[in-house]
């Protein structure tokens, strides 16, 4: 199988660090190009009786989640420079509903999309395919096999 296009889609440095150095490998593997999509999930509009204190309210909350999410992009765009590749960067803003179809809609244009999964108590990270497949990957620390070594 052939890979050009490996996309790691990434919330934070840390968390998604596994994900990252996932689609780093393979992108070495495979002399694939590598892209990273950085999530930054917006609150959800506040329910509230008074127009001006909604506006108001989401307003700051907007203001609060786009200010950590920079701090947090800047973390992960200097893990990526930290492989000494290039890697085409975009960073994407969506209300926290949707996350997953906007993720969604970014894998189908990579041959490969790497994630970690959401929750906490996972075993491993989820790549999943234009088709729908899944590669699953332990959290064990260790790396797949070079296709050439399999």
């Amino acid at each position: 199988m052939s890979l050009k296009d490996i996309l790691a889609i990434v919330l934070g440095a840390e968390a998604d660090e596994p994900a990252i150095a996932l689609a780093e490998h393979l992108a070495d593997v495979h002399g694939a190009a590598l892209s990273a999509t950085f999530l930054t999930a917006l609150p959800d509009e506040p329910l509230a009786y008074e127009p001006t204190v909604v506006a108001g309210v989401w307003a700051e909350l907007l203001g609060r989640a786009r200010a950590e999410a920079e701090v947090e992009r800047k973390r992960v765009e200097a893990r990526l420079k930290q492989g000494g590749r290039e890697v085409e960067f975009r960073t994407i803003e969506a209300l926290g509903r949707d996350l997953g179809r906007i993720a969604a809609v970014h894998a189908r244009y990579s041959d490969l999309t790497v994630l970690a999964r959401p929750r906490d108590d996972s075993g491993g990270e989820c790549s999943i395919t234009p088709a729908g497949r899944c590669l699953w990957r332990r959290r064990s620390g260790r790396l797949p096999r070079s296709p050439s070594t399999s």
